[in-house]
């Protein structure tokens, strides 16, 4: 109808806790929150006819949706040593809808077409900084990341061809990326990097997070110049 709906909103709170381990080495943060969106699009009820015919003086869409998330999340990030590097992360997330007045009958349920995640993730990372004898400037480091399945699509008793009839996940994900560089200086208060990244190193061809084809193994080199 040409009526232009309003705009998302979003409120929500967070508690933490940061501290310092082993002797100033390691450090974390804890984080609990809670998020809920409002003023979401939803189907109109009444632009859909009983016999399968539209309305077209109703709007298509009207607002009245809401989802509520939320969860956990650890961060930790510490220096092994002069030359060892960690980082990593834990999160745990839940999504629910929390109002549908187009279908109250999904209250409750997860979010679909991308707006629901991984119920859990985790990821680390560690660099190693070779600062001394032939091969000084030389660093090296790994990353890993995991992905828990989730729900993409859920199944529907709709007889339409457009509608699914049988549940997806989209599978777990795991993924070992890798980079390798070199720094020196050709002058004084210049410095030059080289990096070679690459990520999927295993070729993993996984649909992605975000429901995207895979991409599989890809490698960028890079060079910078600070001075």
């Amino acid at each position: 109808t040409g009526d232009v709906l309003g705009n998302k909103t979003a409120k929500g709170v967070e508690l933490g806790v940061k501290g310092i381990l082993m002797d100033n080495t390691l450090s974390y943060t804890l984080s609990a929150y809670r998020v809920q969106q409002e003023n979401e699009v939803t189907d109109n009820p009444e632009w859909l006819e009983a016999d399968g015919e539209t309305r077209p003086t109703l709007p298509r869409y009207v607002p009245g949706g809401s989802t509520r998330g939320e969860g956990l999340s650890l961060d930790l990030s510490g220096r092994l040593g002069r030359n060892l590097t960690l980082l990593g992360n834990i999160a745990w997330t839940d999504v629910w809808v929390h109002e549908n007045k187009g279908n109250p009958a999904l209250v409750g349920t997860k979010p679909l077409g991308g707006q629901n995640g991984p119920t859990r993730s985790a990821a680390i990372a560690a660099r190693y900084d070779v600062r001394s004898g032939a091969f000084k400037g030389v660093r090296f480091g790994l990353t890993y990341q995991h992905y828990t399945r989730y729900l993409r699509y859920a199944a529907t008793n709709a007889t339409a061809s457009s509608l699914p009839t049988t549940t997806f996940y989209l599978p777990e994900k795991n993924e070992v990326s890798a980079m390798i560089g070199y720094s020196h200086r050709p002058r004084k208060k210049v410095t030059v990097n080289y990096t070679l990244n690459v990520m999927n190193l295993f070729d993993e061809e996984e649909i992605t997070v975000a429901a995207y084809a895979p991409t599989g193994r890809e490698a960028r080199f890079s060079v910078g110049l600070s001075f």
